[in-house]
């Protein structure tokens, strides 16, 4: 369909997309003047350069993402391994330790987890 649109759209006209454009940029130094363009073909060009940088943008957070999701699975796994080498320290710790004891330390938090 847009390719229908810019075909029908560039015989030559004055209210056509095959019309001619050029940039000029004056600076103090030097003046630059671009080759002439047609409209059609800048509004593609626009188009097309939009949708990939669009396209990096996405990527680049996808894969931001996908590092954070990476390093709190870490993270979370240590998590869990402490706790598990607590339970078994509480466990073997119970064996030895009488009860009013028990359950004092099973009453205590530890103050800051240490993350290794």
């Amino acid at each position: 369909m847009v390719f229908t649109f810019f075909i029908s759209n560039t015989t030559p006209g004055s209210n056509s997309l095959a019309t001619l454009v050029s940039f000029k940029f004056d600076l103090p130094w030097t003046q630059l003047e671009s080759i002439d363009f047609k409209v059609g073909s800048l509004l593609l060009l626009s188009f097309i350069l939009g949708m990939l940088f669009a396209a990096l943008i996405g990527a680049l957070q996808a894969f931001t993402r996908s590092r954070e999701v990476k390093m709190k699975n870490k993270t979370i796994r240590e998590l869990e391994k402490e706790i598990d080498e607590l339970r078994d320290s509480l466990i073997r710790d119970r064996n030895v330790l009488p009860e009013a004891k028990i359950s004092e330390e099973l009453n205590r938090l530890p103050e800051t987890p240490e993350i290794h």
